[in-house]
């Protein structure tokens, strides 16, 4: 399957978003904004995640029922690229970063974070023993703190004092932020080779000390 590299559109997403609340998912199956925390939490983790194992936690208690092998691969494919857009936006791009909320409607359109922070939740859970490591960096223990204590914003519930369900969308895109960034850098320091010592011309003398030439002592290994 050949998957764009195109972030979705506003068609795909609204395509995307009826398809995880129709009948042909199961009823426990994510909804865009679950989906949207769960994967950002998968790309910001300290392992990869491979989709064959976090497809089927999208999906719930059964594989969905799709209309033939094109429109499942349609379907996977957009979910794909959903993650993959993510990662190059927290990467490349943070500060356009916006956590996908739910908004019911109503009075001020408010948005509410229990679904997307219940999503990031359950992606921290795939890889708990990875995750629990770092533990004791406050950028990765504040912000999940953050993203379980804002799991109980719903409509109808009121948030502790101090908190205004307005800043949720900017608080929420600051922990998320934060804790890729911590893990981001601690990747690039791991791929970055320390030399102890200058690196040795193969011409040079053997740094063993048998007298001869590095290529055709030590180096010819």
């Amino acid at each position: 399957m050949t998957i764009s590299e195109d972030p979705l559109d506003e068609t795909e997403w609204d395509e995307l978003e009826a398809f995880l609340a129709s009948d042909v998912a199961a009823n426990n199956s994510m909804e865009i904004s679950s989906l949207h925390g769960f994967l950002t939490a998968l790309v910001s983790g300290p392992e990869v995640v491979m989709p064959s194992e976090w497809l089927p936690i999208v999906f719930g208690s059964r594989e969905p029922s799709f209309i033939g092998e094109e429109h499942a691969q349609r379907i996977l494919g957009l979910i794909v690229r959903v993650h993959n857009e993510i990662g190059f936006t927290l990467t490349e791009e943070p500060a356009t970063f916006e956590p996908i909320l739910l908004s019911p409607g109503g009075k001020g359109n408010r948005s509410y974070g229990f679904a997307w922070c219940y999503g990031y939740l359950e992606g921290v859970t795939l890889r708990e023993d990875a995750w629990r490591r770092y533990f004791d960096e406050p950028a990765v223990t504040e912000g999940l703190e953050v993203i379980a204590h804002l799991a109980t914003d719903a409509p109808g519930v009121r948030l502790p004092p101090g908190i205004r369900r307005a800043d949720i969308p900017d608080v929420l895109s600051g922990t998320a932020l934060s804790i890729h960034a911590f893990f981001l850098d601690r990747r690039r320091r791991e791929r970055t080779v320390h030399r102890s010592s200058p690196r040795v011309g193969r011409n040079a003398p053997c740094p063993c000390g048998s007298g001869k030439k590095f290529k055709v002592c030590c180096g010819a290994a």
